[in-house]
């Protein structure tokens, strides 16, 4: 019999949800192009898939995908199994630790989560209870920059810390073709590259977020 889970959660049984998002060819995949896709069906599936044959590249594709992500970490910040366990992985040291608790939550991320690409001409996002599942199974969890951001920002949320998607353009690009979060911890805002593991030095020409 395998050893009790780490974490809190029902057996989940995580199914493919085809959004009808399109992802333009001249972008990297971490960034989807508008269309009418309607409420995204969050409550059924826990992997959003998204084809790639969209053809737009403006400024609206980013603010889709961050609306995607955002919509994804607040909804699943209030889960009470996603709580217990950003609690767990918090580990606050004393009352209202935040600053402890955004260390401990960034370095879980960095460290339990796997950079790995989405498939060939997909993109995909992976909801928090499905990583976490998979790091309390296997000690590991995998998944781009996207999922990462979703991961980090639903955490941070659970024990009250403010976070948000931030869209960027890395390596010259003149789309946006990354994804990192920005956080406010006790009222100043740092920024987290989640797949910035080394701690190199990254230049970012352009920032885009929610308003």
């Amino acid at each position: 019999m395998p050893a009790a889970s780490p974490f809190i959660r029902d057996t989940l049984n995580p199914r493919v949800i085809r959004t009808g998002i399109k992802v333009p060819s001249p972008i990297f995949i971490d960034s989807v192009a508008p269309v009418n896709t309607g409420p995204l069906p969050m409550q059924t599936g826990e992997l959003f898939r998204a084809d790639w044959n969209g053809t737009d590249g403006g400024d609206t594709d980013a603010r889709h995908i961050l609306s995607v992500i955002d919509t994804l970490a607040k909804q699943y910040s209030v889960d009470p199994r996603i709580r217990a366990d950003a609690v767990k992985i918090a580990r606050p040291a004393m009352n209202n630790d935040v600053r402890g608790m955004f260390r401990n939550i960034v370095e879980f991320v960095e460290t339990r989560v796997l950079y790995v690409a989405d498939p060939a001409d997909q993109e995909w996002i992976i909801a928090p209870n499905v990583m976490l599942d998979e790091i309390a199974a296997a000690g590991r969890g995998h998944g781009d920059c996207d999922d990462h951001v979703v991961l980090g920002n639903t955490l941070l949320l659970a024990v009250g810390i403010p976070a948000r998607p931030v869209a960027v353009k890395v390596g010259g690009s003149e789309f946006y073709n990354h994804v990192i979060s920005e956080v406010n911890v006790d009222g100043n805002r740092y920024t987290v590259d989640w797949i910035n593991k080394d701690g190199q030095s990254v230049r970012y020409t352009d920032y885009l977020v929610l308003k």
